[in-house]
């Protein structure tokens, strides 16, 4: 009996540390699951996202370097400022309509996919815009084919953007939001680098070459979307709308924009706040080429415009992916609300900048703030989006990023005014204005955050019962 109660004791002691040894392998085990998962997650995010890329490729040097150079070379010197102004308000500005609606259609097209047949044939449609743009003998040849080629994509990203809420489980938005916008920002940051390395070649042929290098590269990412993103199967036969007539119809694409606003407050807040930090923002890359220019009397301006945007980019895209996380952990509004603070700062650096240090360090800032901005306040969209209306409703939210950006031409007509009273203090006054307008997002934000309050109060005092 003593050898058996020595015994048993000895028992009981094994069977703690075998059951903890078994823990720790569980433990293990688990979290290689959960390496797994969050790989796969992240991978899965990068695949169906990657058309991101090809877009920005374009678009991050168009803006920022091409189109400036290309209407420098169009206009008279002393008005370059407000014909840039009117490009970028008349064509980006086409975006604000044509996206919404390209995105009612591709949501309710009666087809076996209704997504990747609006990314191919807007990208195919877009090839001869690109020639249109180096081709143009004048400003208003090279106005057409800038609003052409938004026409054509704007269709094409309306159907693409609507990926994350169709494909991605609630859990991993945030994720895969990070994923997009970090990709946006890489595009850019290679495009940039395309087209300043061209630059340096000197204009002319080098311009036609760029253009055509990122046309290769937007026919690519459509490709890619055509065999390597899963098909978007059809709403149920009673939401589709088989009839073009009727999806185009003026009456629904009113309501488009009116009802989805009025009857989801808190997407439209969310929206308001991506517009009013944007555009806060948006002035200092699009007025950058200028800006070197007058300032700091940079000689080989297109191509150095193109290295600081590069650099800029870098920031962007770490803030972008190190908010998509925190915005998943801490809470969407409060990782904006620090995106708004670093933006305006850093654009009021800018601003007041006495040395071209101090100014590139104020871009880094806007630009690390604008990365983990575009990020987490995607994700916040996505939050509020009802399922199966991604390309609709994320087609009304860019009203946002294609309207700050169409309205950032204003800003040209304002430095072209200041030049002609306070020559000295131009970029200055154009450059604050543009800050004060970042910190006004903080007032829908804060509205966002008191219904999300009142919401859980109501909450927290119903009876369980009901």
């Amino acid at each position: 009996m003593r050898r058996g109660g020595r015994g048993n004791p000895g028992m009981r002691e094994e069977t703690p540390v075998a059951s903890t040894v078994e823990s720790a392998k569980g433990q293990r085990q688990r979290q290689r699951q959960r390496h797994r998962s969050r790989a796969q997650a992240f991978w899965f995010a990068a695949r169906i996202n990657l058309y991101a890329l090809s877009l920005s490729l374009l678009w991050g040097p168009m803006n920022a370097v091409l189109m400036p150079l290309r209407v420098s070379q169009t206009v008279r010197g002393d008005i370059r400022g407000s014909a840039l102004g009117l490009l970028s308000l008349l064509g980006i500005g086409i975006a604000v309509v044509v996206e919404p609606i390209a995105g009612r259609v591709s949501d309710r097209a009666d087809l076996p996919d209704r997504r990747r047949p609006f990314v191919v044939v807007g990208t195919a449609l877009a090839l001869p815009c690109l020639f249109v743009l180096w081709w143009a003998p004048g400003y208003l040849w090279l106005l057409a084919g800038y609003i052409l080629l938004q026409l054509c994509l704007n269709v094409a990203q309306a159907a693409f953007q609507a990926y994350i809420p169709d494909l991605v489980v609630p859990a991993e938005v945030g994720l895969a939001s990070g994923v997009n916008s970090a990709l946006n920002i890489l595009g850019s940051t290679l495009g940039l680098l395309v087209a300043g390395i061209l630059l340096m070649t000197g204009a002319g042929v080098s311009i036609g070459a760029a253009l055509g290098l990122l046309g290769a590269g937007l026919v690519a990412g459509a490709v890619w979307v055509w065999i390597a993103v899963p098909r978007v199967p059809p709403l149920p036969r009673g939401e589709r709308i088989g009839s073009m007539w009727r999806l185009l119809a003026p009456g629904p694409v009113a309501h488009t924009f009116v009802d989805t606003l009025r009857d989801h407050p808190c997407f439209a807040l969310a929206t308001l706040a991506r517009f009013l930090f944007l555009l806060g923002v948006y002035p200092l890359t699009r007025f950058l080429l200028y800006f070197l220019q007058d300032r700091f009397g940079m000689r080989h301006a297109p191509s150095q415009a193109a290295v600081y945007v590069l650099a800029a980019t870098a920031f962007a895209g770490l803030g972008a992916i190190v908010s998509g996380w925190l915005s998943d952990r801490f809470g969407r509004i409060a990782v904006l609300r620090g995106c708004i603070v670093a933006g305006a700062l850093g654009m009021l650096i800018v601003a007041l900048a006495p040395t071209l240090t101090m100014a590139a360090v104020g871009g880094g800032l806007t630009a690390l703030g604008t990365g983990a901005f575009l990020a987490a306040s995607w994700a916040l969209l996505g939050d509020l989006i009802p399922h199966g209306m991604g390309a609709h409703f994320y087609g009304v939210a860019n009203i946002a990023m294609a309207g700050a950006s169409a309205l950032t031409g204003l800003f040209g007509f304002v430095l072209d005014a200041a030049r002609g009273f306070a020559p000295a203090a131009a970029y200055a006054l154009t450059f604050g204005l543009a800050a004060l307008v970042a910190l006004t997002s903080f007032i829908p934000l804060r509205r966002i955050a008191l219904s999300d309050k009142r919401e859980s109060a109501v909450l927290s005092h119903t009876p369980r019962g009901n």
